[in-house]
């Protein structure tokens, strides 16, 4: 489609895009969009681990439970902050297209 575009005032004329603003953009876009969700839904097929894809980090609850107990400690803090609270086991990929006219 040719549409243009306004920048700071002035008509630019373009053949690239869909005109923003027309009764048919939303299903031009979709239409255009369309391969890109087929492509989407592939590579989370391929790369979405099924299940749960972490768990928690026993080394991390330990740390904090000492911290608990004995209170303020300059060295302990410092590992807990270093120290990640879940494992990560596996994979998640998530796709979210969003169309605005």
């Amino acid at each position: 489609m040719k549409a243009g575009y306004i920048n700071d005032g002035k008509f630019v004329d373009s053949n690239l895009g869909v005109p923003q603003g027309g009764i048919l953009s939303p299903l031009l876009s979709n239409i255009y969009l369309h391969d890109f969700d087929i492509f989407m839904t592939r590579l989370i097929n391929q790369y979405t681990t099924p299940g749960r894809v972490s768990r928690s980090n026993p080394r991390y609850y330990y740390l904090r439970n000492i911290q608990k107990k004995e209170g303020l400690n300059a060295e302990l803090s410092k590992e807990l902050r270093n120290t990640s609270s879940v494992i990560r086991t596996g994979t998640r990929v998530r796709y979210n297209r969003f169309t605005d006219d």
